[in-house]
């Protein structure tokens, strides 16, 4: 081995440990550097690795379905969803006064059909969905899976009081009068 390189290795070994030592000493000192530090941290580790919470939900309504939604546990909805040959339908959420965050994320998850589906015809879950956030009317347009699956719709900058899901397609194989449930969860992205 070359006699020059042992030396560079230990100077740059120290050089690093040195910068670390002044870095820990002035985060052990300073809160405010050691708070802008962890805020800095956390950041890069939400953007990497996100974190959600359950929207609290004060209430679901929805229309033109076979059931009305069913609130559970104040955050999870069960949509019970026609053909939308059948009729229009909405599920309308209104968030709970209690929410002061920023919705990132609805997850929809299809569910057993609650009344059997005929023979050879699929279960009539929304598969093209509109979103109108209120007060400010921004709508949101998305496909969901066909046949449908657990998927997750971006909305972010969502800070609203409700939300109203209009189901613009269902499954076109579904028979008329069938009807289908699938689980609506807002999502709160951590930040």
């Amino acid at each position: 081995m070359p006699s020059g390189v042992a030396p560079k290795s230990h100077k740059l070994r120290g050089a690093v440990l040195i910068v670390l030592l002044v870095v820990v000493v002035v985060l052990a000192v300073d809160p405010s550097a050691r708070n802008r530090a962890t805020s800095y941290a956390n950041r890069i580790r939400y953007d990497i690795v996100p974190s959600y919470s359950m929207v609290p939900l004060k209430s679901a309504v929805a229309s033109g379905g076979c059931n009305p939604a069913v609130l559970a546990n104040n955050d999870t909805v069960y949509w019970y969803t026609r053909s939308t040959r059948d009729a229009p339908q909405s599920l309308t959420m209104t968030i709970s006064p209690n929410f002061k965050g920023t919705i990132g994320v609805i997850a929809f998850t299809p569910l057993q059909a609650p009344l059997v589906v005929p023979s050879g015809s699929a279960a009539p879950a929304p598969y093209v969905i509109r979103i109108v956030s209120q007060p400010l009317g921004t709508v949101v347009t998305s496909s969901l899976d066909d046949p449908p699956k657990f998927l997750k719709v971006d909305i972010t900058n969502v800070n609203r009081t409700e939300l109203v899901i209009q189901a613009i397609n269902t499954d076109s194989g579904a028979g008329l009068g069938s009807c289908a449930e699938t689980g609506v969860v807002l999502w709160e992205r951590k930040t």
